[in-house]
């Protein structure tokens, strides 16, 4: 459900938080965001949002520097567990494809090598001491204005060479276990059900067995519960799953689906 992995008794694994990022860990209080240390970490202005918001991705992408990157994520997981998170969405992979991009302060640049190589040193830094690092948002997602149900065209080539070049530095050199995957759609298909995406390059040809977590999962989007967890997205980031898979529970193919998710997430 919504920044919260459930725990179960019953093996013996407990709840976890997560929250978003990039730039820093958000700790929201009096809200219905997750909210792990109250008692302990309280916020000035009385509404608890508490956070160290580090450089932003574009100026560390031009920093060059690798170690910085390392260490920034290194920090950044230091604040997660203080605050009583594991997870943080981010960093994100995505490119500069305009700077009037609506979010180019979470990405390092437009280009493919200098973002997957810094983001994977930070998602480095970040997994150093056992926290998820959720890259995002895989992918095609090179916007902001209008990317809730985008179709994207792009050739093979492109799309390898430019626009999925970042993810996969990341997950293969910065070693991810876990990644946001977008609201666009891949030509007509929403890229969570695209299982060409979720399951044969991600996981089988560059080897991911991380988990895959939705974008917000709001009213107006083109997600599809059902075709996204037969796909390989192995949970939403929102709390109306249970209501839409529950019909399905006679199902021998979605369990089947269902169970395998369950097991990426735990282990």
């Amino acid at each position: 459900s919504f920044h919260w992995i459930h725990g179960a008794n019953s093996i013996a694994l407990p709840e976890s938080r997560q929250e978003n990022g990039p730039v820093g860990i958000t700790k929201r209080q009096e809200a219905f965001f997750s909210l792990p240390n109250d008692d302990t970490i309280a916020g000035d202005n009385g509404t608890g949002w508490t956070w160290v918001a580090y450089p932003c991705a574009s100026i560390l992408g031009a920093s060059y520097n690798i170690e910085v990157a390392k260490d920034i994520g290194t920090h950044k997981s230091e604040d997660m567990l203080y605050l009583g998170y594991n997870g943080i969405y981010g960093p994100g992979c995505n490119l500069h494809r305009s700077p009037f991009g609506g979010r180019a302060f979470e990405y390092p640049s437009e280009d493919p090598i200098l973002t997957g190589y810094t983001e994977a040193y930070e998602t480095l830094g970040i997994e150093s001491k056992g926290c998820l690092a959720y890259v995002k948002h895989f992918a095609l997602n090179d916007f902001e204005t209008n990317r809730v149900n985008c179709g994207v065209w792009s050739t093979e080539q492109a799309t390898r060479e430019i626009y999925l070049k970042a993810f996969e530095i990341v997950f293969r050199v910065g070693k991810a276990s876990a990644t946001m995957n977008s609201y666009t759609r891949i030509g007509t298909k929403w890229n969570g059900a695209c299982e060409a995406m979720m399951k044969d390059i991600l996981r089988t040809e560059w080897g991911y067995d991380g988990i895959v977590i939705s974008d917000w999962d709001t009213d107006g989007s083109g997600m599809s519960k059902i075709d996204g967890v037969l796909a390989g997205t192995n949970s939403f980031d929102g709390n109306r799953t249970k209501e839409e898979l529950i019909k399905y529970k006679d199902n021998a193919k979605v369990c089947q689906a269902m169970r395998e998710s369950c097991k990426i997430i735990i282990y």
